[in-house]
């Protein structure tokens, strides 16, 4: 996502225009998404989390549930006649990568044994449900947004909180393992 806000930047400041709605920098935020959900599955899979079958069923029918809010929030925009096919396939992109990273943060923070470790990924959700309610947001004012409105500061206070999340949880799982691994010598 760095990229794709550097992008974004080089589009404003350098060129001193506003990048077009489907752009380079898309691409990048967009390529952002499988790599965090396999980077967030590599942490799940990397604790060794036994899969609890009722959490699991929970985790996925909420996640159902927040898949069907985030299309059917975006539907009017996708649906639009105002839009290009470019940029009602970016922004379904969007959409539909908000909700992959929402669902692998529920279905990891459902098997989280540690309760200190599940309040980092309180966090990491919290962040990722800002940055979902910015691109749904931005759908809507999708023909009105310009630089600095007030859609930005949700992705900002999301990338902020996200990276508090991020690094917190990784502090804290190594000390989790530094005790793991001294009890077992």
């Amino acid at each position: 996502w760095f990229l794709g806000e550097f992008t974004w930047g080089f589009y404003e400041i350098f060129l001193g225009v506003e990048a077009p709605v489907t752009s380079a920098a898309d691409i990048f935020w967009l390529a952002g998404y499988p790599l965090l959900i396999i980077g967030i599955s590599l942490v799940w899979n990397s604790t060794k989390m036994k899969v609890n079958s009722r959490r699991m069923i929970s985790s996925a029918v909420l996640s159902a549930l927040l898949l069907v809010i985030c299309v059917y929030l975006s539907t009017p925009a996708l649906t639009s006649t105002d839009l290009s096919l470019p940029e009602k396939v970016t922004t379904a992109g969007y959409i539909i990568g908000d909700a992959g990273l929402l669902i692998t943060v529920i279905v990891t923070m459902v098997h989280i044994p540690s309760k200190e470790l599940f309040r980092l990924w309180v966090a990491i959700l919290a962040a990722l449900a800002l940055i979902t309610a910015a691109d749904v947001l931005y759908t809507y004012f999708l023909s009105s947004y310009f630089t600095g409105h007030i859609i930005d500061v949700l992705w900002d206070l999301g990338y902020i909180l996200l990276a508090f999340g991020f690094f917190n949880y990784a502090v804290k799982y190594r000390k989790v393992l530094d005790i793991v691994f001294k009890n077992i010598d």
